[in-house]
């Protein structure tokens, strides 16, 4: 599987699914908000809309989206979402179960573990699975190295946390088997190096689709030439290794960090004063720049390192380099 891929279908066990015998609990996660990103919460609208049809009742269905798209001004077919150009209305009768605030990663976690005691807000729906059921799990969202992002204000799914998580499900004897659908960029590395020998990926499928990918993944790599020469990169490792650190990509097999709470800290807003305290939010653009900060981790950068160097690039301070020689004595 790549790990660049911007769709990965990972499964977790081997499932079949035929219309009229579903013995499938399923989770339905569209993890953005914004009309911007009508796509997600379309996707997931359209997801319910198979499996309802093909038979499965709304108490085993348990659905995930911001909801705040359908009576959006910009939304030229008011009360109507459509997954397709001129398509029917999708958004009919879907559950409301975790709308707002409530679609966020705590809650997630909940969910699938089904532990109502640490639910905060929504339908209370978690699921309710035995030794013998087929779990579907399907999330769509945006994707950067090592995590899947929530809507504003709430903290993103990190690979390890929700690794962690399946690792639970599976443990307890909750299901049969199965299926975690994932449409995000960078989808591969939730998994890569971090799933047990007895989880099986997906195939890595046709050829005409490996050619498709292998001319985006060119592409991408075009533009990240220029993207990733950015100043902090230069300032921590200097011109002629910037690239290099930058652009590593870990052997398959390997996590994408070694430190999954460094890399948090670096990532994500904290007293340290780390990238996004001096840069602001990565957003959705800027998640993809989530690998190199996981790379500057590997490489032993530290928050007091990173908060130096961010606040240099962002703010035009002076005398980074001295602070990052005392550091290193």
């Amino acid at each position: 599987m790549a790990r660049q891929s911007c769709g990965a279908l990972i499964f977790l066990a081997c499932l079949s699914l035929t219309a009229g015998s579903l013995c499938l609990p399923a989770v339905l996660v569209a993890g953005s908000n914004g009309y911007g990103n009508y796509r997600h919460q379309a996707n997931v609208c359209h997801a319910y809309q198979i499996l309802k049809k093909g038979g499965l009742k709304d108490e085993y269905i348990i659905v995930f989206m911001y909801d705040d798209i359908v009576f959006n001004t910009e939304n030229p077919r008011q009360g109507v979402i459509i997954n397709k150009p001129k398509g029917h209305d999708v958004y009919k009768g879907v559950p409301k179960d975790y709308t707002g605030d409530d679609v966020n990663a705590d809650n997630l976690y909940a969910v699938i573990l089904g532990n109502k005691s640490t639910l905060s807000g929504g339908s209370g729906k978690v699921l309710r699975s035995g030794p013998n059921d087929h779990i579907f799990i399907c999330y769509t969202d945006h994707g950067a190295a090592g995590l899947l992002g929530m809507p504003t204000g709430t903290p993103s799914v990190f690979a390890i946390d929700l690794i962690d998580v399946l690792k639970k499900k599976h443990a307890a004897k909750c299901y049969k088997s199965m299926v975690f659908y994932l449409e995000a960029c960078e989808s591969g590395s939730i998994f890569e190096g971090l799933l047990p020998k007895n989880f099986h990926n997906a195939p890595a499928g046709s050829h005409t689709k490996l050619e498709a990918q292998k001319q985006l993944l060119d592409e991408i790599a075009h533009r990240k030439l220029v993207d990733y020469r950015n100043k902090i990169g230069e300032l921590l490792f200097g011109h002629q290794k910037n690239s290099k650190v930058l652009l590593n990509v870990r052997p398959q097999g390997q996590p994408l960090v070694d430190d999954w709470d460094c890399f948090k800290m670096l990532v994500s807003p904290s007293p340290m004063r780390t990238y996004e305290n001096n840069c602001g939010p990565l957003s959705n653009y800027g998640m993809k720049y989530t690998r190199a900060i996981a790379n500057m981790g590997n490489a032993g950068v530290t928050t007091e390192n990173m908060a130096a160097v961010s606040d240099q690039t962002c703010s035009k301070k002076p005398d980074v380099q001295n602070f990052l020689s005392d550091q290193t004595k």
